[in-house]
């Protein structure tokens, strides 16, 4: 029995039908099901039932199947942690997501990294805050770009690498508010409140929402959860405002019809955090952090490392 004998079979299982899951590997039917026969002919035991409706499991495939995602899934593990130990390890990466001034901070810290150790290998990918704590905790990934720390439960380490507290709001230029000194948040009642949609990233979304409610904004006030929208373009709209930071004012200046405001209140915490895993985390998120931590001094964005496989 080979590892290809345990991602066909689970190919199988999660497709219901050899010719799908052939299609899926990038193989000839009759090759799976070559493959397939010969597991059962080892095993003893008939792991499919074949028919008009596909191949379904039968309660000894069923059992098969769980236990080799197991070990399909230690095995990658196994793999990841060796490479974290080799001198040509791989980084792995996430981030939620970020405003366009800490994205860049996201490229400033690949080059740094990039930099000190020129034959590591980076992944990046986007993950939500929320997903991130057991990615990192299962090893699934390295380290994290995020906002907010993570809750204090011992298994992740949050170091803040910019704080940036929300100071004001973006809102429509033609907007009454937009003239009225002082600003208060509990003014906005009657202006919807645009925002990431919580199921992008529940962790901000749920600290955002406290926040405005202790500054005596209602939560049942009109909420719009911007997906796929930059949430700035709405303001624009003058259907909505939005709370900033320092580094968000940007966002204003290079949209017609918004201004930005302070507001009266006391800032909402916010910044850019890196988080790792405090136990079990790889050497090289390790090397990262410190990498990040150091940083005083721009460089080259995302794009431009080309020597790394993002």
């Amino acid at each position: 029995m080979e590892l290809r004998h345990l991602r066909y079979c689970i190919a199988v299982a999660e497709e219901g039908s050899f010719t799908r899951a052939a299609k899926r590997l990038r193989l000839a039917q009759q090759a799976v099901s070559r493959q397939i026969a010969d597991l059962e002919r080892e095993l003893g035991v008939k792991l499919f039932e074949r028919g008009s409706r596909g191949a379904v499991l039968t309660p000894a495939g069923k059992a098969f199947v769980d236990g080799a995602r197991g070990a399909l899934g230690e095995t990658v593990r196994a793999v990841q942690r060796a490479r974290a130990q080799s001198p040509s390890g791989l980084l792995r990466l996430a981030y939620s997501y970020l405003t366009p001034s800490h994205f860049a901070l996201v490229g400033e810290a690949l080059a740094h990294f990039h930099q000190a150790l020129p034959d590591m290998a980076v992944t990046v990918r986007h993950l939500s805050t929320g997903a991130q704590t057991p990615a990192l905790r299962d090893g699934g990934i390295d380290v994290a770009f995020g906002y907010l720390p993570s809750e204090e439960t011992g298994e992740i380490v949050s170091d803040l690498l910019r704080d940036d507290p929300l100071i004001g709001v973006l809102l429509p230029a033609a907007h009454p508010l937009a003239a009225q000194d002082p600003l208060w948040l509990r003014d906005f009642g009657s202006l919807p409140f645009v925002g990431l949609a919580r199921e992008l990233n529940p962790v901000t979304y749920d600290s955002v929402m406290a926040g405005l409610t202790e500054r005596g904004l209602s939560l049942e006030l009109a909420n719009i959860e911007a997906v796929g929208v930059p949430a700035v373009s709405l303001v624009a709209q003058g259907c909505c405002w939005k709370l900033a930071s320092q580094t968000m004012i940007e966002e204003a200046n290079a949209e017609p019809g918004v201004v930005f405001r302070r507001f009266a209140d006391p800032p909402m915490p916010f910044g850019l955090w890196l988080r790792r895993a405090r136990l079990g985390g790889s050497p090289l998120g390790q090397q990262f952090a410190a990498i990040c931590t150091e940083m005083d001094s721009p460089g080259p964005e995302i794009h431009n490392l080309l020597p790394l496989n993002v």
